[in-house]
């Protein structure tokens, strides 16, 4: 495993940013930033010095999800890494005692969309989307991306996104209650701060 720091922390005030920083991959998820993303989460969550955290992606993406070349690795169980990395990193957001708000340029596919959405606020640029990838890989929602949309847009909408595979724009995601604002390309962040 690499020991690169693919996951960064900084402070601006008493407002945490944690960045995915895999840019030259769309911050894709493979088991280096998994883990770095459950440490840091971790980290800023018990820093009482902060009050907000803020989560986004280095780059032209907030995350293209899932790293899928580590699913052609021997023993690889997708069932492992979903209940062991993923989902004890999507709850410790979803019950942080501070509030997380995603600040999402580009893409939030897959499982970096259930990242996006699991964050109490999200602010989108223009030109961001959320986008179910799973079917285009035969594969169902993860990350509790299937619960977040039923609860956000209802069950049909919900349904429809999934199956159809449709990227939702920031400005569809705005009108249907997915995120808070939608900025000026390259404002994510400063907006989320």
């Amino acid at each position: 495993m690499s020991t690169e720091a693919v996951v960064g922390i900084s402070r601006h005030g008493r407002v945490g940013v944690v960045t995915l920083n895999r840019p030259e991959s769309l911050n894709a998820f493979n088991a280096a930033q998994r883990a770095q993303l459950q440490a840091a989460v971790a980290v800023v969550n018990a820093d009482d010095e902060l009050d907000v955290v803020v989560l986004t992606g280095a780059g032209r993406a907030f995350s293209a999800g899932a790293d899928l070349t580590e699913t052609k690795t021997e023993g690889f169980d997708v069932r492992v890494q979903i209940a062991s990395e993923y989902k004890p990193t999507l709850m410790a957001i979803s019950q942080a005692p501070k509030p997380w708000i995603s600040a999402v340029g580009g893409a939030a596919a897959g499982i970096g969309s259930a990242f996006a959405m699991v964050c109490d606020l999200t602010v989108m640029e223009q030109s961001a989307y959320l986008y179910q990838a799973f079917t285009a890989i035969s594969l169902v929602p993860d990350g509790g991306a299937t619960w977040q949309l039923v609860h956000a847009v209802g069950r049909k909408r919900a349904y429809e996104f999934i199956a159809t595979g449709e990227k939702v724009t920031a400005q569809k995601c705005f009108e249907l209650g997915l995120c808070n604002r939608v900025v000026a390309d390259g404002e994510a962040l400063q907006q989320a701060l």
